[in-house]
């Protein structure tokens, strides 16, 4: 059982935490990241996904290279990342730290070390002790479950252990003594393996830091490995009691597990197969949604064993082909661990030659897996003496022998370790060591025989007993209180809805008869709005026939105007005549877009503007000549506006056709009306003709085209100036009605 169980124990330890770290483990979950990445996300999240990438090839059963290849890609490619969009130094620190977790996987040691290196290099240049305290410490663990044996590994420790004293943090303190008690214990030094654990325990009890349950566990190992099996239950007990009363239930099917393997030694075979059926249940629990539940197929097999020995053979079959059925060995070491079932069961139903085969195929299937091989030649070996077989064991134990020649591993002083050893060694001829083992069996046996008959193991069990009726009456209190108050809710709340539902029925009565008197209301009121709506229909109607008859009227002046203008052969009087022409169409321009709009108060000045310019164009023959480039924002303006603008844009533009490009030159002229967020109106009228004339003072000029939009701007209540900066530049500013500004406000949405 020895090199088994140590190896075995590392890989469930191992992805029993990542499990617990909800790792991505199924191709869909990996694609719902991948598709994530394609999405516009910050840079340190893109960083996070693709380290779930990584991370989830690490998580799959059997430590393929193929996958470890793949999860060193995605790290490294997230340093690429990393640097590129220079994200902080500590992501890229983790990546690379990553990076070296990977190459110890793949069994690179150097490479691993030379990134961890790296990256302590640079917190030590940054002087961060805790940040580097951690990358050694995290080495070391990481080091350690790829291969015990590298001798550096204390060396880390150590150091990790020195940073964190020099920063006072005891609590990591005691997590560096707890990690090198396991790496003690892991390579059989034992004493060593005590003192750090109990080093780690004193030191958590120090700062009252309760969660203690993996070193109980550990100390309990260690204890049962040196046959002192009070201390090694009474650890045991501990370590499931911590894990339950600190709610840290993550390895506590270990623990179960635990138990049951001192209970097997104590020859306690029904507390065994409690408590590794305990095991097997959270084990199911936890790899329903995994693809390779290797822990429950560790504690499934000792509990076929446990079965089979308290001679419960139907119940053993029964538990071992319904697990393989739900859950079909993934991989060599599954299906090393599904022989072994049937091997066990098999030779308890005496089919002796089946049983053979099965052991055998275990065999093969554990030499598959990275895996101590002569686990499986201890089994074969051992069912070769029980069926007297002597050849055969003798030639099994000579290979076990030779593939696993150290005895200095945990689990091998066990008592029934020590009588197969003292069969091996008898085997072999070698009768010194013979002697020695059976010594060392008697010892073993007379102990645990002492202990099961002793008060000392029926003391622990009734405190831990105890312990276990004390939390249940704590949980039934809090039950029965919780249904109190659960039933004082009820009460309240039934209080609460009747008084609800009284309420509710007033308040539908108010509402019933106020619906009633609004009825009555209604009644007289469509009455009211059908006679208002008339009158709103003739108001309208009348309000455009009255626009009308104005266009229509200033449209007879205007033809008046031009049969006056036939008569006429002085130049000066026929401009006269034809820019009042030209004012009367702009004035008549407005009264048409009133009434041909359903809206008959505002006028829509970029629609306006556009016609006022485009008859302009045509009153003026003007071809291509001249270019309009305009810029008028959605503005609506009342008549008593719109008319003094139209007029003031008539005269500006009309003067800027006539006089700024002399002898038909070409050009542009430029409107512009704009309103700031003071509701303060800009208009420019603006070519880039000859400019004024020399000399030109406005206050001095008397011209009826320029007195006109000044006084027009008066009446605007706007300011009005004129410049020549490359060409004439007419600017006035005034503010809208208030009128048009709420007109505006409230219908700005139908006109947009």
């Amino acid at each position: 059982m020895a090199r088994r169980l140590l190896t075995i124990l590392i890989i469930l330890l191992i992805q029993q935490v990542s499990n617990a770290q909800g790792l991505p483990r199924t191709q869909k979950e990996r694609n719902e990241i991948l598709t994530k990445l394609q999405e516009n996300l910050p840079d340190t999240v893109r960083v996070d996904l693709i380290w779930e990438l990584g991370k989830s090839q690490l998580a799959k059963a059997g430590n393929f290279k193929i996958n470890l290849d793949s999860a060193l890609n995605y790290f490294q490619y997230s340093i690429k990342v990393c640097d590129s969009l220079r994200i902080k130094p500590s992501y890229k620190y983790e990546a690379m730290c990553r990076i070296g977790e990977t190459y110890f996987l793949l069994k690179d040691f150097r490479a691993g070390k030379n990134y961890f290196m790296q990256v302590i290099a640079a917190y030590q240049t940054a002087n961060d002790k805790g940040r580097e305290a951690r990358t050694w410490l995290r080495m070391a663990i990481k080091l350690k479950n790829s291969d015990l044996k590298q001798p550096e590994i204390p060396y880390y420790q150590e150091k990790a252990l020195a940073l964190y004293r020099k920063l006072n943090n005891q609590q990591k303190e005691g997590d560096v003594l707890q990690e090198t008690g396991i790496y003690y214990w892991l390579n059989s030094q034992l004493d060593s393996a005590e003192r750090k654990l109990l080093g780690a325990v004193k030191v958590y009890k120090l700062i009252r830091y309760n969660q203690l349950a993996l070193a109980f566990y550990y100390l309990s190992e260690i204890y049962r490995n040196e046959g002192n099996f009070n201390k090694s239950l009474s650890y045991a007990l501990q370590s499931v009691d911590n894990s339950l009363a600190t709610r840290d239930t993550a390895l506590n099917l270990f623990y179960y597990g635990q138990l049951g393997r001192v209970y097997s030694d104590l020859k306690k075979p029904d507390k065994s197969i409690e408590n590794y059926k305990i095991s097997v249940h959270k084990s199911i629990a936890l790899a329903s949604e995994r693809e390779a539940p290797d822990y429950a197929y560790y504690f499934v097999t000792e509990l076929v064993r446990m079965l089979v020995a308290s001679n419960k053979i139907n119940q053993a079959v029964l538990t071992a082909d319904q697990f393989i059925k739900r859950y079909p060995p993934a991989d060599s070491l599954q299906k090393g661990n599904a022989a072994e079932m049937k091997g066990i069961y098999n030779t308890a139903l005496k089919r002796y030659t089946t049983a053979e085969k099965y052991y055998s195929n275990m065999v093969k299937f554990y030499r598959g897996h990275d895996l101590d091989e002569s686990w499986g030649f201890n089994l074969l070996g051992k069912f070769y003496m029980d069926e007297k077989k002597y050849d055969k064991a003798r030639q099994t134990f000579q290979i076990q022998f030779i593939r696993s020649p150290s005895r200095g591993l945990p689990f091998v002083n066990l008592i029934d370790d020590e009588l197969l050893y003292f069969k091996i060694d008898s085997a072999r001829g070698d009768l010194t060591s013979a002697i020695d083992h059976l010594k060392k069996y008697k010892i073993l046996n007379d102990s645990a025989f002492n202990i099961t008959k002793s008060k000392q193991l029926e003391e622990l069990q009734v405190q831990y007993e105890t312990k276990q009726k004390e939390n249940d009456i704590k949980l039934l209190k809090k039950d029965g209180q919780l249904q109190r108050e659960q039933l004082t809710r009820a009460d309240n709340s039934r209080n609460l809805i009747l008084v609800g539902v009284a309420i509710l029925i007033l308040f539908l009565a108010m509402l019933y008869n106020s619906y009633r008197i609004k009825q009555k209301n209604n009644v007289s009121l469509n009455q009211l709005i059908k006679e208002k709506d008339s009158l709103l229909t003739e108001k309208e109607w009348l309000l455009k026939e009255i626009h009308h008859r104005v266009k229509n009227n200033l449209q007879i002046v205007m033809g008046l105007l031009q049969r006056q203008s036939a008569y006429v052969d002085n130049n000066e009087a026929l401009e006269a005549i034809q820019n009042s022409e030209n004012r009367m169409r702009s004035i008549a321009l407005i009264h048409q877009k009133l009434y041909q709009s359903d809206n008959l108060d505002l006028i829509n000045m970029p629609e306006y503007i556009n016609d006022l310019i485009n008859n302009l164009k045509d009153s003026c023959d003007l071809g291509i000549r001249l270019y309009f480039e305009k810029e008028i924002d959605e503005l609506y303006f009342d008549v008593a506006q719109a008319v003094p603008l139209g007029l003031i844009l008539n005269e500006a533009i009309t003067n800027a056709i006539k006089y700024a490009y002399p002898n038909d030159e070409t050009g542009t002229i430029k409107v512009s009306l704009t309103q700031a967020e003071d509701e303060v109106n800009t208009l420019i009228i603006a070519d880039n003709g000859i400019g004024l004339p020399t000399g030109f003072d406005m206050e001095k000029i008397n011209s009826l085209g320029m007195n006109l939009m000044k006084g027009l701007s008066k009446q605007l209540a706007g300011r009005f100036s004129i410049s020549s900066q490359n060409g004439v530049i007419i600017t006035i500013s005034f503010k809208t009605e208030k009128f048009a500004c709420a007109w505006h406000a409230n219908h700005k949405t139908d006109y947009m």
